[in-house]
């Protein structure tokens, strides 16, 4: 993972687009954003937000000098059960496989 030294700032791009809850907006791909590890230059705004880390983890966010990386996403790792109306014991339900038109 990146090293940070407050003050020193690296720029970086945005790879997708994404909402950043923390600082609730909207993030377009390609956006400059300048970090420090905890603080963001971004959109012309200064704002206090050391969890911007977490998208550069992600992969949301990658160095200003790589432009060819664009984010694949992920799956979340969630499980569905069936519900039970007693006990703790549950069985996965089974899903037909998902289809994705282009």
């Amino acid at each position: 993972m990146t090293q940070f030294i407050t003050g020193e700032f690296q720029k970086f791009r945005a790879a997708t687009s994404f909402h950043f809850g923390p600082l609730g907006m909207m993030i377009q791909e390609d956006t400059p954003i300048e970090f420090d590890g905890t603080t963001v230059n971004i959109g012309g705004g200064v704002h206090n937000c050391p969890k911007m880390s977490l998208a550069i983890k992600a992969g949301w966010i990658v160095p200003a000098t790589d432009i060819t990386s664009s984010y694949t996403p992920q799956a979340a790792g969630v499980q569905i059960h069936q519900a039970q109306s007693q006990g703790e014991t549950r069985t996965p339900v089974n899903h037909p496989p998902m289809i994705v038109q282009d």
